[in-house]
């Protein structure tokens, strides 16, 4: 018996002692969160840093706590070249954001709205690597359409691929600007697959919020 006390008191111990080792502290994780954003700020700037001012001048100078992630697409495998960065917002300045956006917008759109001219339009997550061989093109996309192109929204974090921006219903898609013309270099461009021929190629930054997430979208498109 004194021995089999002996051999729960070193068990007891070693736990302790196990548990006392890997315990994390709120400190410890704050430390860890805030190298998480700084490596992540050295590599939104760095992305940022390939566009010219007027095309990124929206976003924000750097991630902050409310970081959710951010995309840089910067190969033309999709037929686009795409900047994104996705963060939470405080709910009592939402309403304010979506007032001045309204204003300086030059078209916006919901996420859910079916008329909308989406750049790689047949892209998901289930066929991003043989996506044109079953594209059709569909009434969206006519030669004489009146809305303003926006991307695919296809791989961010809210992403719902049964609206036609895969992006989730509550959003509101605000343009900012967009104009169709040859904005990067030539071996960057892309084929428009799929676009009507004046949006061939062009760009179209704007912003995307969702009061019901509480989350905003600041995005870029070149093709």
């Amino acid at each position: 018996m004194k021995y089999f006390r002996q051999i729960l008191l070193i068990i007891g111990l070693s736990i302790t002692i196990f548990g006392c080792l890997n315990q994390t502290t709120p400190n410890d994780k704050q430390e860890s969160r805030s190298q998480f954003i700084k490596e992540k700020n050295l590599k939104y700037n760095e992305n940022k840093g390939f566009f010219e001012d007027k095309f990124v001048e929206h976003f924000p100078s750097k991630i902050d706590e409310n970081y959710i992630s951010f995309i840089a697409e910067r190969a033309t495998d999709y037929d686009v070249i795409r900047f994104e960065l996705t963060e939470r917002i405080d709910s009592n300045k939402i309403q304010s954001i979506k007032e001045k956006l309204s204003k300086q917008a030059i078209g916006n759109y919901k996420a859910q709205d079916s008329s909308l001219l989406v750049v790689n339009k047949g892209i998901n997550k289930d066929n991003y690597y043989t996506w044109k061989k079953g594209y059709i093109e569909t009434n969206s996309v006519k030669e004489n359409i009146n809305v303003y192109p926006i991307p695919n929204f296809w791989n961010n974090d809210f992403a719902e691929s049964s609206t036609a921006s895969n992006l989730q219903e509550h959003f509101t898609i605000y343009v900012l600007d967009s104009k169709p013309g040859k904005f990067i270099d030539s071996k960057e461009l892309t084929d428009g697959y799929g676009l009507p021929q004046k949006w061939k190629n062009g760009f179209s930054k704007g912003i995307a919020v969702s009061e019901y997430e509480n989350v905003i979208i600041y995005w870029l498109i070149i093709w």
